[in-house]
């Protein structure tokens, strides 16, 4: 499988939190002009290298039994995807609608290339990007609340994955990484 340009399938008939985060990928795609690869969600992936040391790395199902890392990949001017960062908390049973109240904490992490977004800017305009993902998120009625955001070191950026920025220096100019933590708030039926 090509790395290169890997395939962004969408789920036919998603439901629970995967409505949410598809539906999260959708509008950062559709409102970011910039944003080259909006993945959906990733999944936290532990391999062994062939020293034996585990690396912990993102990856997103591409389909056909394929998953693709979502780490920085300078084959794209840009890339997002999304995490579940913690278990789902039930807010409550609702008998009547037969279904549950539902939050869970979610990350996008932003990955890209500020001279290939916008070759015209000789500066880091990272805190622009930003501004124009928050304006696509507080829009979008099951926020339930922004919880943090962070842009300064690639390891809290990609914390819970193995990265060596040392060697790689993800976060150099032109390159940038930021993540959003936040609360989403839905209603799952179970019929």
């Amino acid at each position: 499988m090509s790395y290169i340009n890997p395939n962004v399938p969408q789920i036919t008939n998603p439901v629970g939190v995967d409505k949410i985060i598809q539906d999260i990928q959708l509008q950062l795609s559709a409102g970011l002009t910039w944003l080259e690869k909006s993945f959906g969600r990733a999944w936290l992936f532990q391999e062994k290298d062939t020293s034996g040391k585990v690396s912990k790395m993102p990856k997103c199902y591409v389909g056909k039994g394929e998953y693709v890392n979502v780490l920085p990949n300078d084959n794209f001017k840009s890339m997002s995807f999304i995490f579940c960062k913690d278990k789902e908390k039930n807010e409550g049973f609702n008998a009547s609608r037969l279904g549950s109240h539902k939050k869970r904490d979610l990350s996008i992490i932003i990955w890209g290339n500020l001279k290939k977004i916008d070759s015209t800017k000789t500066y880091i305009f990272t805190e622009e990007l930003k501004k124009e993902v928050e304006k696509i998120l507080i829009g979008l009625d099951y926020i339930c609340s922004m919880n943090s955001y962070v842009d300064e070191k690639a390891e809290s950026v990609f914390e819970g994955f193995t990265i060596n920025d040392v060697d790689t220096q993800y976060l150099m100019h032109p390159y940038f990484a930021c993540r959003f933590d936040f609360t989403v708030g839905y209603f799952d039926t179970i019929c």
